[in-house]
């Protein structure tokens, strides 16, 4: 019901409508409402919220810099308790590669978590826990990617392609 317009994402009941500036927002809200008003769609006013500076969902936080880990959904990992066993160890392996995304060499950091995996034994170490906890300071306080900037030069990106 939303293919082709411009700015507005959709998962399950969720819409979100973002532009680069508060004219071309409205514009994009606008169009959405025609055409949510031209298949007879209702949306519930009290669920809706109008020029957000940003937007949680999904997992993340998402504004007009980047996006990072939602922090009311790290929360609950740092305080949780460390694996203890295999299953509980995949689980968080699991919990962790949802982030990896954010998490510069994260196969590398976290190897020796998989190597546990691997070998088929649990033998939880204090390396273990210091990757784990030093891994969950990071996402909780670094971690945030930034949108591809357009306005480098062709020569600025040659250099850092060059570079890598």
């Amino acid at each position: 019901m939303i293919d082709g317009l411009d700015g507005v994402e959709s998962y399950q009941d969720d819409i979100i409508v973002h532009g680069p500036n508060i004219e071309l927002h409205n514009e994009r809200l606008l169009k959405l409402f025609r055409r949510l008003c031209e298949n007879n769609v209702l949306v519930n006013p009290s669920k809706c919220h109008f020029t957000l500076s940003s937007v949680s969902c999904l997992g993340y936080t998402v504004d007009s810099e980047g996006f990072r880990p939602d922090a009311s959904r790290l929360a609950p990992l740092i305080q949780a308790p460390s694996p203890n066993n295999m299953s509980s160890l995949r689980s968080w392996i699991g919990t962790l590669q949802f982030y990896s995304r954010f998490i510069p060499n994260f196969t590398q950091r976290l190897s020796p978590l998989f190597e546990i995996v691997s070998s088929k034994q649990f033998k939880w170490e204090q390396q273990h826990e210091n990757i784990l906890r030093k891994t969950l300071e990071f996402l909780n306080k670094q971690a945030f990617l930034r949108p591809f900037c357009r306005k480098i030069s062709l020569f600025s990106l040659q250099m850092l392609l060059l570079w890598v």
